[in-house]
């Protein structure tokens, strides 16, 4: 069963079992997935997700308009993936949003500065990042 069914397959239990009253999805753990240009789709419509790890699925900076919309996010880790700061700047809208985790991503302190503006409660984790963070809340890792 692919990503999209499983997913799909998941919310649609939900429904039956519990109605209309049924508890949101709040957390979803995609580290690894090979098929995740299918996942974002069905990711799209749960905008009641809290935590979203997509760490290593090789999502791109168009799959993140997906998650424009899920204004609960607090926390969305985007590590070891081709991300730039082109994708940083879909992230803007999500203002819930404190914790981001960019380790071995494309993005650069200018972007990451930007974004920092916009939600100024973000904290920003990057090993990549210089000894000097871009954001007063975030942390390097050497």
């Amino acid at each position: 069963m692919g990503m999209g069914a499983l997913i799909d397959t998941w919310v649609g239990w939900q429904e039956i079992i519990f109605g209309e009253d049924y508890a949101p999805i709040v957390q979803v753990k995609l580290r690894g997935v090979q098929d995740i240009h299918v996942a974002m789709k069905y990711l799209e419509p749960l905008t009641h997700i809290e935590d979203l790890c997509l760490d290593g699925t090789s999502v791109t900076d168009g799959d993140l308009e997906c998650i424009q919309n899920m204004k609960s996010l607090v926390s969305l880790d985007l590590s070891n993936n081709p991300i730039t700061d082109a994708g940083l700047e879909r992230l803007e809208r999500l203002t819930r949003l404190r914790f981001l985790t960019l380790d071995n991503t494309q993005t650069t302190d200018a972007g990451v500065k930007r974004l920092c503006r916009k939600l100024p409660r973000l904290q920003v984790k990057r090993a990549s990042a210089k000894a000097n963070p871009p954001c007063p809340n975030s942390s390097s890792v050497p």
